[in-house]
C-alpha cells in the first residue's frame, strides 16, 4: 500500500498537524491501495503563509524568463514520471490508462 504521511509546504514534505488518513480505493477492484494525510486548518494556514511569503519574496523578483524556465523544468520532470502518474490516476479515479496519459479514448 502506498502511504503519503505528510504534506508539501514551504518547499518540503512535513508532517501534518493532524493524524487522520484518507484511504484511497481502486474503483475497479474496490480495494484500498493507498493512504494520504488529511491536512488540518493549521496546515492550510501554514501553506497560505508560505505562499504569501514566496509571492512577496524571491518569486516576486524573478523575471519572466526565469519563471518560464522554472515552469518548463517542472513540465519536464512531470513528463519523466508520466507513466507513473498515469498509472496512479487510473487506479485512484478509474480512468483508462490512455486517458490518464492524455491520449484520449479507451
Amino acid at each position: 500500500m502506498i502511504t503519503r504521511d505528510g504534506i508539501f509546504v514551504d518547499g518540503r514534505w512535513r508532517k501534518s498537524t493532524g493524524t487522520e488518513m484518507l484511504v484511497v480505493v481502486d474503483p475497479h477492484s474496490e480495494l484500498p491501495f493507498g493512504q494520504a494525510s488529511i491536512g488540518t486548518g493549521e496546515d492550510v494556514d501554514r501553506a497560505v503563509t508560505s505562499a504569501e511569503k514566496a509571492l512577496r519574496g524571491e518569486w516576486a523578483e524573478t523575471t519572466l524568463d526565469e519563471r518560464t524556465a522554472i515552469v518548463t523544468r517542472i513540465g519536464e520532470l512531470l513528463a519523466k514520471r508520466r507513466e507513473e502518474i498515469a498509472s496512479l490516476n487510473t487506479r485512484s479515479m478509474g480512468s483508462t490508462y490512455r486517458t490518464a496519459l492524455g491520449l484520449g479514448g479507451a
